[in-house]
């Protein structure tokens, strides 16, 4: 991503602004991500999200440090694919999320990709879910926040689309910061518990049938 690189060198001096910015200027919850190049720089993009879960961007390299660039986001898909752009540049980049995968692909406005990688969040134990079902479907919990500010969400296979949960009845676990709480999906009064395995990372959740699907952890 030279080009990509060569921007950010070019129009630093325009963005003297942003390196007072610090990890206390942060939302909450944020993922690393970094993509390490030929030439031994590396680039970061911090991927944030606000308490009403509101995605950003935040873009910096090994070359400048210090300096920090909110990126501008174009257009969204789905909390899937983002065109990002940097301040005074009209050149879009095309960002891609995948579900439960813990990388960042960047398309540049030249056609190059690169692979940014999931290096730690600030969830702690929290993170993506994964249940495969005996029918080969497969569901997605995504846990994030803290006991008083829990967000649940929801997709599967066939729906890719995250659902945003309602979280009631929260209870602290005794360990990992892991919590005990009940979720219901938009427009329905049906509970599910949702519980910490004992051992291991993952929940069970404890369907109004009284069934149980187990929910294994695959990705921060």
């Amino acid at each position: 991503m030279t080009k990509f690189l060569f921007h950010i060198i070019i129009f630093s001096f325009l963005f003297h602004r942003v390196q007072a910015q610090s990890t206390k200027a942060y939302p909450s919850f944020y993922e690393v991500f970094t993509c390490k190049n030929a030439n031994g720089s590396i680039e970061t993009l911090l991927a944030t999200f606000d308490n009403n879960g509101k995605r950003g961007f935040i873009y910096k390299n090994s070359k400048n440090p210090k300096n920090e660039v909110l990126l501008k986001i174009i257009r969204n898909t789905d909390d899937e694919v983002f065109v990002i752009q940097f301040p005074n540049n009209s050149k879009n980049y095309t960002l891609k999320t995948c579900i439960a995968c813990p990388e960042i692909t960047c398309t540049n406005p030249d056609g190059t990709v690169q692979t940014f990688n999931l290096e730690y969040n600030t969830w702690g134990n929290r993170g993506t879910y994964r249940c495969i079902n005996a029918d080969k479907s497969i569901e997605y919990l995504r846990i994030e926040g803290s006991a008083n500010n829990l967000v649940v969400k929801y997709c599967s296979n066939t729906k890719p689309k995250w659902i945003t949960l309602s979280v009631s009845n929260i209870k602290a676990g005794e360990m990992d910061n892991l919590h005990f709480f009940d979720v219901t999906f938009p427009n329905s009064k049906t509970n599910y518990r949702i519980e910490p395995y004992t051992t291991g990372y993952g929940y069970n959740c404890w369907l109004p049938n009284g069934g149980q699907q187990g929910f294994e952890w695959i990705n921060k």
